[in-house]
């Protein structure tokens, strides 16, 4: 967070700048730039935050020329994609890392500056309810003052108009924008109720999944997740190495201390935190090898509640039931109203290999791997627009749609003490969709 108009990229992690005048460092012969030395990913991780950070600054400089002409109408947005690769980088006290559903994957820092944010909203933190990426684009038009007109451009390179996308119009297809606005909590403090309780999907992995949904979900304070890929073996755990001072971390985590660890129970979570809080190394230890990260893996579901529990060390599914029953309703829900992937279990439409670019382009970026004219998913995609959204059902789905079975949630669903009401009906695909949004609502309101 800011505090003041002209502190703009303060970070809360410790960056180490590298030694830019050592050749055992750095080789700036010829415009290489790339590290030679010594360094671990750690190691090249800091050098780049400290490459951002001088860049940041050139930028805000730039904008706050000319008695700060442009700056006072600019708004900077910061803001990290995922949690660190586990060893490579810094998610303490948080459980996990990228790849995984779990917090360190998932929470990031971010913040919000530039002469556009209200000089009163400057350094205050907005922790009250999760923000998703998606809710930017809402939520800076909204700072803009420009509303969401669902505009589409229809041109290519060489095609004035494109008629691929005309189905849309003809048909009549409002596709709902992902995300909310929060502006008015970030500009004015303002948070609602709504945004407290918000829910939040996280991810869906249909592939090999035993259950009729699998992923994971925000409700409020409560996360639920399930499936065979939510981690897998280290990466189910925590990684404390980097912390300086682990039993006064920001989160209020209990990182145990030397009496909370069972040396007779090394199963326990206990016994696996203490061990990984004391392990003095940054790198994966090889003794992780002989734990039973079973224990830990979530396959068949994990609930944590984050307000108590922000560091996901107690799976309470046993312990509420109701809660469990909401959540698996809500996120099979979230998986009938879901497009068909394009590469899954059986079907793929994009070949690994195909979109490479050490094959495609001979190169080490990204590139355009096919030609517009010969994306033959595209078809793919418009059948599920249809099926979704178009009001009838593609004679190519019949099969799959008439005989969906769709889990809906009646009745009521109280936090405390209150139980779930569920059944389950066979509809039509058009029904399904009607009964989802009618559920959403209900639930919703009642909560």
């Amino acid at each position: 967070n800011a505090t003041n108009n002209t502190t703009t990229t303060t970070t809360t992690t410790t960056v180490v700048r590298p030694r830019r005048d050592d050749d055992d460092i750095f080789d700036l012969s010829d415009g290489d730039t790339f590290l030679t030395g010594d360094c671990s990913a750690h190691d090249i991780h800091m050098a780049q935050m400290t490459a951002i950070d001088d860049a940041m600054q050139v930028i805000v400089d730039r904008l706050r020329r000319d008695n700060d002409a442009i700056w006072r109408n600019t708004l900077v947005v910061f803001s990290s994609d995922n949690g660190a690769e586990m060893y490579a980088g810094d998610n303490a006290p948080l459980r996990g890392g990228k790849h995984t559903v779990f917090e360190g994957g998932v929470r990031v820092p971010a913040f919000v500056s530039g002469g556009y944010l209200s000089e009163d909203r400057r350094g205050h933190a907005l922790s009250e309810f999760a923000v998703h990426c998606t809710d930017w684009y809402a939520t800076l038009l909204s700072a803009a003052g420009v509303s969401i007109n669902y505009a589409r451009s229809q041109r290519t390179m060489d095609v004035d108009v494109d008629e691929k996308w005309s189905y849309i119009e003809e048909n009549a297809i409002v596709i709902p924008i992902d995300g909310v606005d929060v502006w008015q909590a970030i500009q004015f403090g303002v948070v609602s109720d709504a945004l407290v309780t918000r829910e939040v999907l996280l991810h869906l992995d249909e592939i090999e999944c035993p259950y009729a949904s699998c992923g994971a979900l925000l409700y409020g304070a409560w996360k639920f997740m399930r499936g065979p890929h939510i981690c897998s073996a280290y990466t189910c755990g925590w990684n404390m190495a980097f912390m300086t001072d682990a039993d006064t971390n920001v989160l209020g985590c209990a990182l145990l201390d030397e009496d909370s660890a069972n040396d007779d129970d090394e199963d326990g979570i206990a016994y696996l935190v203490h061990r990984q809080k004391e392990s003095g190394t940054r790198q994966k230890n090889d003794d992780d090898d002989d734990i039973d990260w079973s224990l830990y893996d979530c396959d068949d579901g994990c609930l944590f509640n984050l307000e108590s529990d922000p560091c996901e060390m107690q799976n309470v599914m046993q312990d509420y039931p109701d809660i469990v029953a909401l959540m698996e309703a809500k996120l099979n829900a979230y998986q009938a109203a879901s497009v068909k992937p394009l590469m899954s279990e059986n079907v793929t439409y994009l070949d690994p290999d195909a979109i490479r670019p050490t094959l495609v382009c001979d190169s080490e970026y990204w590139c355009p791997y096919m030609q517009y004219d010969d994306v033959e998913f595209e078809e793919v995609l418009s059948r599920e627009y249809m099926r979704l959204y178009g009001g009838h059902d593609d004679d190519d789905n019949a099969e799959d749609v008439l005989s969906l079975l769709y889990l809906v949630a009646l009745g009521v669903f109280v936090l405390i003490g209150m139980s779930a009401v569920l059944y389950v009906r066979v509809y039509s695909h058009t029904e399904q969709v009607r009964c989802y949004t009618e559920f959403y609502g209900e639930t919703h309101q009642l909560l």
